[in-house]
């Protein structure tokens, strides 16, 4: 069966690393004991698939070389690079709105990659971005309206990787929609994603995000205040005790 790049329908004749190897190499120095990446995934009935490894590589093969992987993307990791490894090290720093639309890109490519993996009957479908979603994206780079993306701070004391995605259907809802949400944390950094897709055309003005628990001191919402830098870290951490990456990931039980 010949694969088809996710991004453009070429030929897929690449691995693409879902955690770039700039962030292997950012992590080879680091405790072995505190390298373990933890993974979660949700498949279309809400069942999780959990694993560990001991580095953080994780390679699929969902894209082509030319076009994709060794195109668009690898000038994308470029950018992101020096932005993200200043918050990994948990450095302070003021993020430009240039600065956080790469966060934000980079974010909806690692999802959409992510999102591609997933397997039914043995053919990677996704369960949530389609043709059209990552084709778009390839093509301008663009968050659609409904795309929302976080960052905070993790205090350790480890610094562990993890990932938790899932797509849910909300068909009952006014208006009906499908949710993914992706997190992540990568030394200091913790990032997460929610994205919306509704079914209809209903008026969406009645949707609100209403995330469980208290995150808004912990959390920095990506150009959500218009053209304005913001200033990094967010007033305050996650931990391992009470404000833990587990629980933000979870911070989503109702959404409307």
């Amino acid at each position: 069966m010949t694969h088809l790049c996710i991004f453009c329908g070429s030929r897929v004749n690449s691995d693409e690393h879902v955690w770039p190897q700039w962030l292997r190499r950012l992590t080879e120095t680091w405790p072995s004991e505190i390298r373990l990446m933890k993974a979660t995934q949700l498949d279309k009935a809400g069942t999780p698939k959990t694993w560990e490894i001991d580095h953080p590589t994780i390679v699929t093969k969902v894209v082509c070389k030319t076009k994709c992987n060794g195109g668009w993307m690898s000038d994308l990791e470029k950018l992101t690079e020096p932005v993200l490894t200043r918050l990994i090290d948990g450095r302070q720093t003021i993020l430009t709105i240039d600065q956080q639309i790469i966060i934000a890109q980079w974010m909806i490519k690692c999802a959409m990659v992510f999102d591609g993996m997933v397997k039914f009957d043995g053919v990677k479908t996704g369960t949530f971005y389609d043709k059209s979603d990552r084709f778009q994206f390839r093509d301008t780079l663009e968050p659609s309206a409904w795309t929302y993306i976080w960052l905070g701070h993790y205090a350790g004391p480890n610094l562990q990787f993890f990932t938790r995605s899932g797509t849910k259907s909300n068909r009952k809802s006014t208006p009906p929609f499908e949710h993914y949400i992706i997190t992540m944390a990568f030394g200091r950094l913790v990032l997460q994603l929610l994205d919306l897709k509704f079914f209809d055309d209903q008026n969406r003005e009645g949707v609100r995000i209403r995330p469980n628990g208290q995150w808004s001191l912990h959390t920095i919402e990506l150009l959500s205040n218009g053209t304005r830098p913001i200033e990094w870290p967010p007033r305050l951490s996650f931990d391992d005790s009470h404000y833990t990456f587990d629980k933000f990931s979870d911070r989503f039980g109702r959404l409307i």
